[in-house]
This record gives C-alpha cells, sequence and structure tokens, in this order.
C-alpha cells in the first residue's frame, strides 16, 4: 500500500511539473521561429510620412578618361490610406511633400536644392524639380506591395522629364506618367512574401525599376529576425536592363544602356501595418552606354559605364 502510495505521489508530482512547464509555455510570446503574416494590413485614417531616396555615383570612361557624376534626389511623401478592400487592397492618396537634390562632378553643373529651406532663391535648374511640391497622385497597392493602379502621375513625370532634359516624344507604353510612378514606388513597396514567414524563411520578387532606365530585378528577401513587434528583412538581387528596352531621348540624342549587377541591403517593417520603417540597398552595376545622334560625331558613341546607386526609405516626422 505505502508503494503505491509512493508511486502515486510521483506521478502526481510529474503530473503537476508538466502542468507548470504548460502553463508556462503559455504564457511565453509568440517565438520567432513561429510563422506570421508579413504583408501590409493598412487600415482607412493612417497617414506616414517617409523620404524615398537615391544617392548616386556614376563613372562613365569617355576616350579612355573616367568622370565621376555625384547625384542625390530625395522625395518626402505622405501616404494617406482612404479605403482598404476586402482583399487588402489600399487605395492612397500620395502627397510630395519636399524636395532635395544635389548634383555635381563630372559633366553636371553644379546644383543644390532644399524645397524647406524658404529663405533661399528656388534655382532655375531646379524648377521643375520645385514645381511637383504639393502635387497629389493616387495609388492602388496590395497587401503584397504591388502597385495596380495609379491615377494622376502623368503630370507629375513630365515635370521630371523636364527637369531631367528627357523628351517625351515618342515614350514607350512602358514609360508613360502613371507606368513610371508605378515602378518608381514597387523597387521600395514591392517586398512582402505571398505566403506566412518564419525567421529564417526566403521568398523571391521581380520587379521593374526605374532610374531614367528601366531596370529588372530579382530579388531573394530572407526574414532574419524579429525584435519588439519590427521584422529584419534581408535583400540580395541581381539586376539588368532589359534586352527589350527602348533608349532614352534627350532631346535630338538617345542612350541606350546595356548595364547588370547586383544589389543587397536591409529592411525593417513594422510587423502590425506591413509598414517599412525603414530600409536601405545598395546597388552595384556596370556595363556600356551607347550615344546616337549626338552633333557633330561620326555614328553611334559606346562607352563604358559604372554605377554605385543606394536606395533608402527613411521615416519624417
Amino acid at each position: 500500500m505505502a508503494s503505491q502510495t509512493r508511486v502515486a505521489g510521483r506521478r502526481a508530482a510529474a503530473l503537476s511539473g508538466l502542468v507548470f512547464l504548460w502553463l508556462v509555455v503559455a504564457r511565453l510570446p509568440a517565438t520567432a521561429a513561429e510563422k506570421f503574416s508579413l504583408r501590409l494590413h493598412l487600415t482607412p485614417g493612417q497617414a506616414f510620412k517617409v523620404r524615398l531616396s537615391v544617392e548616386q555615383k556614376i563613372q562613365p570612361t569617355i576616350q579612355g578618361e573616367q568622370v565621376t557624376t555625384t547625384q542625390t534626389f530625395g522625395f518626402g511623401h505622405t501616404f494617406r490610406v482612404q479605403q482598404v478592400a476586402a482583399d487588402g487592397t489600399a487605395t492612397c492618396e500620395v502627397t510630395y511633400d519636399s524636395v532635395v537634390i544635389q548634383q555635381g562632378g563630372g559633366l553636371q553643373p553644379k546644383l543644390e536644392y532644399d524645397s524647406t529651406d524658404t529663405s533661399a532663391p528656388v534655382p532655375p535648374a531646379a524648377r521643375q524639380f520645385a514645381g511637383i511640391v504639393g502635387q497629389r497622385y493616387s495609388i492602388k497597392i496590395t497587401p503584397t506591395g504591388r502597385v495596380i493602379d495609379v491615377q494622376g502621375g502623368q503630370a507629375i513625370i513630365e515635370r521630371l522629364n523636364k527637369a531631367f532634359g528627357l523628351s517625351d516624344e515618342g515614350v514607350p507604353k512602358e514609360r508613360n506618367g502613371n507606368a513610371v510612378v508605378k515602378a518608381m514606388l514597387e523597387q521600395f513597396t514591392a517586398v512582402y512574401p505571398d505566403q506566412p514567414v518564419a525567421v529564417g524563411d526566403s521568398w523571391i520578387t521581380r520587379t521593374m525599376m526605374y532610374m531614367g532606365f528601366p531596370m529588372l530585378a530579382a530579388s531573394r528577401y530572407t526574414l532574419e529576425d524579429r525584435q519588439g513587434g519590427v521584422a529584419v528583412v534581408g535583400v540580395a538581387s541581381n539586376v539588368q536592363t532589359p534586352a527589350t528596352a527602348a533608349p532614352v531621348k534627350m532631346g535630338t540624342s538617345s542612350i541606350r544602356y546595356d548595364l547588370s549587377g547586383k544589389q543587397s541591403g536591409k529592411l525593417h517593417l513594422d510587423e502590425s501595418s506591413g509598414w517599412i520603417l525603414r530600409s536601405e540597398f545598395t546597388q552595384r552595376v556596370s556595363g556600356t552606354m551607347k550615344l546616337e545622334g549626338l552633333p557633330r560625331t561620326e555614328g553611334p558613341q559606346s562607352w563604358p559605364i559604372s554605377m554605385v546607386s543606394v536606395f533608402r526609405v527613411e521615416p519624417l516626422e
């Protein structure tokens, strides 16, 4: 009898230990290994202020001499969520709040402009850029960051084309205003997986970037960590100009780029809304640029070129 009592006691103690362990585990927060839905979960009325920027170092080699140009373009935006469909697709109004430009070196004249500095006059070369501040357009963006509709982007891109000296004549369909806005946004937003993920999981996306000319990017994203409601995602990409890309027209001349390379970086996303809190990735490409229609030249001119671009998303207060 005493033996049976001791056995029963041990079983009860073991069971109590299991119950205690279960209670402890039940009170622990979700582990990083658990799968969750990493995508946009937007609600009407939300507003996000961000700066989308690109910092570039461009180095063509002309007649054996390397020429270096540096330039930075930063555009402050406010994204206001107006409505969200049953499938999670959000309609957002996007406003250009500010513009920052720095250019210099090489073949580019020096230019500095910050639209938030109202005490300084607007340089003549920056007037088209200044004109987009306050301009608005609307987009529809899916939970995976794909922009499926743009309204009102044409006038903005026409201004930017004039600022860059690009011709609107004969612009192919993939480079019309709304298509360019889509490509410019998706190079920052089309980063989400189409199914739940856990730390260590990876997914592939393919996007068309726009840098004055189109670039195809095949990107591998990996969920590296989860830190207090923030998802940390790494990215590695192969990029190249499409073989079918039309040349970029500049007045009576045109430029055709043949570039390829890689990019890598990191993103921090809010797990609750899915919004990109900040991101930075560096792209390194090289190849050739072929110019046609240059005055006082015989036939096309082809030069080697390399480019380093740093793309950033940063929050604005």
